[in-house]
């Protein structure tokens, strides 16, 4: 009988241990940007080191507030931004642009994305810094 206990204490040492991971809906909290991509047309770009600061709070309400408006990624001179966001669409919505603007998003353990609407593509990298 004891040996038939033994798996069964293994299962339940590896359902209890804990997960440092972030589950991909996990956006809430403070992210901070770390990289940008800005693709020149021809499929060549990569995603660069950031040369600007910009930091985007989520909060569970779905709204956010960020350190720099979002309306496009040239937008990194431009004061506080605001919008809310859809976690089950994966979608983001600024409200100061002069557009209906909305771009997608996605997360991978710390690491968030958020692709703009450029022709030849272009997007940022942000690193979670805290929940």
């Amino acid at each position: 009988m004891p040996h038939r206990l033994l798996p069964l204490l293994a299962l339940l040492f590896i359902a209890c241990s804990k997960d440092d991971s972030i589950t991909p809906d996990e956006i809430l909290g403070t992210w901070k940007l770390t990289e940008v991509y800005l693709d020149p047309g021809d499929g060549s770009g990569s995603f660069e080191p950031a040369d600007y600061e910009r930091e985007i709070t989520f909060y569970a309400d779905s709204t956010y507030r960020t350190s720099r408006q979002i309306c496009t990624i040239l937008d990194q001179d431009e004061g506080p931004g605001t919008g809310r966001y859809s976690p089950g669409e994966d979608v983001i919505f600024p409200t100061e642009c002069r557009i209906g603007a909305e771009y997608t998003y996605s997360v991978d353990g710390r690491e968030l994305t958020i692709s703009y609407l450029c022709f030849e593509g272009c997007a940022e990298r942000y690193e979670k810094l805290r929940n």
